[in-house]
């Protein structure tokens, strides 16, 4: 974005006002509202909360301003084409929804509270986050907003800037802990190559869960044999090379390579940049455990048989792809719609606890959602919350190829038209049955979602203590599955013989909207006619389309969605009038 264009969209979002007059618009709540957001004690511990852990440069000074700004443009594309309740703003869900895919696009973080553990899309912001988050007084202020009318574009950025703020102030206590354990006071400075060896101790307890959810008191007992003893005796997923790498980039930056003392200041900047780069940096880990899951995949895309997930590990010498049936049934990668079978849904499995690259108190980093880039796609293309079939087909049927193009058959177009009458001739973008139909487009890249209640993200220890039974099948049931395996009966090609023939991709026309539509009642009547008069039509329409091929149906990693919607993500919002 050019320097003119930036400004215009900080005049715009701001609508001329300054933060010194208020974060929070003073309608929330007809009187607590205003009462509360326009205390001056309310109003300084905002603006301190926001000031903490600034990212600025060193030599620059810390403009909140700015900073804000920078947060409001790279949420807008999200805002902006998300569903509004009637007072046209983010109501409690959808403050939920925005952060979590926010959070999971700019730094890889799944934060605590956000993904909704066997929930629906319309379960509200968790309030009890904002403890962690926020400053007590602050606290009140949102949930009234939350509660009450929603959220502006500004205030979300506000609340983003709060959890990110959080982050970097308990990276910043754990670096602490460090800089005591070398034996060095708070104003001491240090040369490179021992801030070399902190800031590669911290990123090492980041990768470690035993040590990235110590607390406070942990920390003072925690010692450099216990990192020592942590490190050699457990499986690290981080890609050490390239994480180290990323560590001397980062401080040769902040300290523009100079060879003079470091302070625990540019400590801090170190890591508080790691902290928000290096989820992004596991992608080829992340991609070569698909290329694996692939490889297996069977003759349904982005399905794999259990008994071959479960034999692979026993190839691998008992790593990986040992988790027991019960506890992919609980995160929802278990597909059991075809009678007598079990298979592992791939996106669903990578996007598990199971493979999170490293945790802290509050997010979980994991691998890049590859479903995000397309959908996001489409959002900017529609430029709204819901759009027509015939403008969803058109942009599926025109994104640029890879390979080969995924073509849409009779039975997806169908199904896109079944959601159509469901939904009084439109295509609700974020609800449930939009996603189920983007996995049924692409089984290997955009998950299955599950129906509310019945799955979602646990760990392997939260499994077990929840129900008693077991998360990883044991080595022996490993070896059985993989003689089982090793007696199919496979064609010349190796393929098994019980994987011939694909089964079709489960569906169901069960919906769970993030924001309801506010339209009469009378055009939901008699929804199964709609739904079969429009399914004729789309056969009518579509009768020449050529057959979808699946399994070729993979989104680029490379990210080349993003690039075409550039200008679009730009354009600035209309002005929102603050109190």
């Amino acid at each position: 974005m050019t320097s003119f264009g930036r400004i215009a969209l900080f005049g715009a979002l701001f609508g001329g006002t300054s933060a010194s007059a208020s974060f929070f618009a003073l309608d929330a709540d007809p009187f607590l509202g205003k009462v509360v957001a326009s205390r001056s004690c309310v109003h300084s511990g905002i603006e301190a909360a926001l000031r903490n852990a600034s990212l600025q440069s060193l030599d620059e000074d810390d403009n909140l301003e700015s900073g804000l700004s920078n947060v409001m443009e790279r949420l807008h594309p999200f805002y902006s084409v998300l569903p509004k309740n009637q007072y046209d703003r983010l109501s409690s869900a959808g403050v939920r929804y925005l952060l979590s895919r926010y959070f999971l696009r700019q730094h890889a973080w799944s934060v605590h509270g956000l993904a909704s553990d066997r929930g629906s899309w319309s379960d509200p912001f968790p309030m009890e986050t904002l403890a962690a988050w926020a400053p007590a007084d602050l606290q009140k202020v949102l949930a009234d907003h939350l509660r009450g009318r929603g959220l502006q574009l500004r205030e979300v950025a506000v609340l983003a800037t709060l959890l990110e703020n959080r982050v970097h102030a308990g990276a910043v206590e754990i670096l602490k802990a460090l800089w005591r354990l070398h034996g060095l006071l708070p104003d001491d400075s240090i040369d490179p190559s021992l801030m070399k060896t902190i800031v590669s101790e911290y990123a090492q307890i980041q990768s470690l869960p035993r040590l990235a959810h110590m607390n406070d008191t942990e920390l003072e007992k925690f010692s450099l044999e216990q990192l020592e003893v942590a490190r050699t005796t457990t499986a690290v997923s981080l890609s050490w090379s390239l994480t180290k790498r990323l560590l001397l980039d980062i401080q040769k930056r902040v300290t523009r390579n100079r060879g003079d003392k470091l302070t625990f200041e540019v400590g801090e900047q170190i890591v508080m940049r790691f902290i928000g780069q290096f989820g992004a940096l596991q992608e080829k880990e992340c991609l070569d455990l698909k290329k694996d899951l692939v490889d297996m995949e069977s003759s349904t895309p982005g399905r794999v048989d259990v008994r071959r997930f479960h034999a692979s590990a026993v190839e691998g010498g008992g790593l990986g792809f040992v988790e027991s049936a019960g506890y992919l049934r609980r995160l929802g990668a278990l597909d059991e719609s075809v009678k007598n079978s079990q298979t592992v849904i791939i996106p669903n499995y990578i996007n598990s606890p199971s493979n999170f690259i490293a945790t802290g108190h509050y997010f979980d980093v994991v691998c890049k959602d590859e479903c995000e880039d397309l959908f996001g796609h489409i959002e900017r293309r529609v430029g709204g919350p819901e759009a027509t079939a015939s403008e969803i087909i058109a942009i599926v049927r025109s994104l640029p190829p890879r390979g080969s193009t995924v073509v849409l058959d009779d039975t997806l177009v169908n199904h896109l038209h079944e959601i159509v009458g469901i939904h009084g001739g439109q295509v609700p973008l974020h609800g449930r049955l939009f996603a189920l139909w983007l996995h049924h487009v692409y089984p290997r890249d955009c998950p299955h979602p599950a129906l509310p209640g019945t799955a979602g993200p646990v760990t392997l220890k939260a499994f077990e203590s929840e129900t008693n039974l077991p998360s990883v099948q044991t080595a022996q049931e490993l070896a059985m599955e993989a003689a089982e395996v090793e007696g199919f009966g496979r064609d010349e090609a190796g393929a098994l013989l019980s994987e011939l023939v694909p089964s079709p991709l489960p569906w169901d026309l069960q919906e769970d909207l993030l924001e309801e539509k506010a339209v009469p009642h009378a055009q939901f009547r008699d929804a199964l006619p709609v739904i079969v008069s429009g399914a004729v039509a789309v056969v009518l329409i579509v009768g020449g389309v050529v057959r979808w091929r699946a399994r070729v149906g993979v989104v680029d990693p490379a990210g080349f969605l993003d690039a075409e919607a550039k200008e679009q993500d730009a354009a600035p919002e209309p002005s929102e009038t603050l109190s």
